[in-house]
């Protein structure tokens, strides 16, 4: 087990302003996202009637998506019931599961990185990542991501058994993911050389398929027999199950004005050597096997027909992407003040602080513009829905500049919080910037002027 530590004395949480203003912050912002507008709708819906039926007839349902997620909202589903708010309560799902991650991720990076560098790693996620936009319904990648995200930190740090149940659990909600976990598997075989990171990912196959059988009378039976969406212009469009061309996939999922990873978590653009400094050696380990695992799910997620994850606000089976996207932007803050790797120059800290602001623009869209004046997309059975995935003036972080909203109040309450986390968390990557920009300006006076540096007339 990894017990490095990188705190600083005297950075306790509630030692310093900055530190009261951070913490004020999350707290606003967490009550910001848990009272906005919820429902549940699409393949939420389809969970919550699987949960209704199992609870209220106490009979499993056939459908495809996995109950695993779902059955942890019991406790919210028998609250609604209780107070005649069903859907109001079990909508708040993925709020609870977001707050409970923040807490427990919280205690376990405590005693590996600086306090300071957790509460912008949380304020990103929750102003400048995609949770705002999926804390909105009841959808089940928030449990896959948040779950995925404690196993792999678990794993990192040597609690071997927490980080596989979790992990498990997340890959059971979501089973294309078990490619990435046993990617992750294999890369902890490699560095511990211990059997059971290759018997886990196996483990979970068989989870997997138990459901199938107790759900669904057949081991095999996923659900998603025959499943396709409907012929339009595009080539590949009504075909089942893998049917979509690798790279094609692959391509859409990275690079699309509508989808694409590099826009919805640019966060990932900015790792390279400055990024870790004295960063401990677990988490370092747990950012590579979450990449890996990212990247497992990417490469079967590019195969599948409906990569682009249905009528659906940007990436929605890369929820997990948000959170080593945010965490790599908040190392990058962090780390100015590093000896080792605080100077940096220019460019570098320009595309830092473009991707803090893209990263901002992103929660924020996703929050208050969600799929408006988007409805073509899903007209004359989602015969333009690709306009959504590649065109740029039908994305979904674009549209709102060619058409435009009235913002509410509730818009502009969140766009306050945005903008004054934005500035908090900019401001150190804009004083360097500035710094570096006035050194190199008195350089060039100094060349240009040889001599004591003073202009005379």
């Amino acid at each position: 087990m990894d017990h490095e530590r990188a705190r600083r004395p005297g950075d306790g949480p509630f030692t310093t302003y900055a530190a009261y203003i951070e913490w004020i912050l999350i707290a606003v912002g967490a009550w910001l996202l848990f009272d906005q507008p919820r429902t549940i709708t699409g393949d939420g819906f389809v969970r919550f009637q699987a949960l209704t039926i199992l609870l209220d007839e106490g009979r499993w349902s056939p459908f495809p998506y996995s109950l695993a997620g779902p059955l942890f909202s019991a406790p919210l589903w028998w609250l609604g019931q209780a107070t005649g708010a069903l859907e109001y309560w079990v909508s708040a799902y993925n709020w609870v599961l977001f707050v409970l991650f923040l807490a427990v991720s919280y205690r376990m990076l405590r005693s590996l990185v600086e306090p300071r560098m957790i509460r912008r790693f949380f304020l990103i996620l929750i102003s400048a990542s995609m949770f705002p936009h999926h804390l909105k319904d009841y959808y089940g990648e928030v449990f896959s991501a948040v779950l995925s995200a404690v196993g792999i930190l678990c794993l990192a740090v040597g609690r071997d058994g927490l980080g596989w149940l979790g992990l498990g659990l997340a890959v059971v909600n979501q089973p294309a993911a078990w490619v990435g976990a046993a990617a992750v598997g294999a890369m902890q075989l490699v560095s511990t050389r211990r059997l059971r990171h290759v018997l886990s990912p196996l483990a979970v196959a068989l989870l997997i398929a138990l459901e199938s059988w107790i759900r669904r009378g057949s081991p095999l039976l996923t659900g998603y027999e025959g499943n396709h969406g409907f012929p339009t212009m595009l080539p590949y469009s009504g075909l089942p199950s893998f049917s979509y061309p690798l790279f094609f996939g692959m391509v859409s999922i990275l690079f699309s004005f509508g989808k694409g990873l590099v826009f919805f978590a640019p966060g990932l653009l900015v790792l390279g050597r400055d990024t870790w400094g004295s960063t401990p050696g677990a988490v370092r380990r747990a950012c590579a096997l979450a990449l890996v695992f990212l990247a497992g799910m990417v490469l079967v997620y590019s195969k599948w027909w409906a990569w682009y994850g249905g009528f659906f606000w940007g990436p929605r089976f890369f929820l997990f992407a948000s959170i080593p996207a945010s965490f790599v932007l908040a190392l990058q803050i962090s780390n100015l003040s590093d000896p080792v790797v605080g100077t940096r120059s220019a460019p570098r800290l320009l595309l830092i602080l473009g991707a803090l602001a893209l990263s901002a623009w992103v929660g924020f869209s996703g929050m208050v513009f969600m799929m408006d004046n988007l409805e073509v997309c899903s007209q004359n059975d989602y015969m333009f829905e690709h306009l959504c995935w590649h065109v740029p003036e039908f994305s979904v972080l674009f549209r709102p500049f060619v058409v435009r909203k009235a913002p509410s109040l509730a818009d502009w309450r969140f766009l306050i919080y945005c903008v004054t986390v934005f500035i908090l968390l900019a401001l150190p990557l804009i004083l360097r910037l500035g710094h570096l920009i006035l050194e190199r300006w008195s350089r060039f006076l100094r060349d240009l002027h040889p001599g004591d540096g003073r202009w005379q007339i």
